[in-house]
């Protein structure tokens, strides 16, 4: 084998391992189910009333 196949494999060597990687965080970071989804929305959802709530506290002080 040449030393430039070599480096070609190597490349896709690491090439295939940065995408297991990617696929493996994508999945780990997406929620996959609708209450999932639904948690996050109500989250959201929480803070948003929260930073409001904050922000007329606030406009009470100054």
């Amino acid at each position: 084998m040449s030393i430039l196949s070599l480096s070609y494999q190597s490349y896709l060597a690491d090439v295939n391992m940065w995408e297991s990687w990617f696929d493996f965080i994508k999945s780990a970071t997406t929620p996959a189910t609708p209450a999932a989804v639904k948690a996050t929305q109500n989250q959201a959802e929480l803070w948003q009333i929260y930073l409001k709530g904050l922000q007329k506290l606030t406009q009470l002080w100054a």
